[in-house]
């Protein structure tokens, strides 16, 4: 029995997040313990890149070998989004939709439909609540938004175990 749960972990899907520098991390993480409701805030601030990679897709650095990474990079937080349920912080950069393209241009008949979609990169700080209270952070929010530097460091690649993710791995970007 226990080479089938081995199995089942080692072959189960696989999210892939963009490793923020740890100021923004911080950041974005006070965000969400500030707003996003305690029940539901398993997992730390995260910008998902892919959110079900087929397990094959990790072999290590090897997974980045005919589209290299880029290296360190600044994102630009473009603003506030407001969801039906919770409000996002919007963020941009360059190189960041190039190199998604192109992983999703080598990955694509692995990827599932919400995956082969244009990337639209944003950090959730608010969901799962009523949208009059979505409206109401949204709108403090937005008076005094005051959007910090961020830098993107790396990749990290997350296993979704029904709860808080468990990570796999951590691979930082050549500076």
């Amino acid at each position: 029995m226990p080479s089938l749960l081995i199995f089942v972990y080692m072959t189960s899907p696989l999210i892939l997040t963009l490793q923020l520098s740890p100021d923004a991390t911080g950041y974005f993480n006070q965000l969400r313990r500030t707003w996003y409701p305690a029940y539901a805030n398993v997992v730390e601030a995260h910008l998902t890149l892919f959110h079900r990679l087929p397990a094959d897709v990790y072999r290590g650095r090897h997974a980045f070998d005919t589209i290299p990474a880029p290296g360190v990079f600044t994102l630009e937080v473009t603003g506030l989004q407001r969801y039906p349920h919770g409000v996002a912080c919007t963020l941009f950069a360059a190189p960041l939709q190039a190199w998604h393209q192109s992983l999703q241009q080598e990955w694509g008949s692995q990827l599932i439909w919400r995956d082969q979609q244009p990337l639209q990169p944003h950090i959730t700080i608010m969901n799962k609540v009523t949208d009059w209270k979505a409206q109401r952070v949204y709108e403090k929010l937005l008076a005094d938004f005051q959007p910090p530097q961020v830098q993107a460091i790396g990749v990290q690649w997350w296993r979704f175990e029904k709860g808080p993710w468990t990570l796999v791995d951590t691979w930082p970007f050549d500076r």
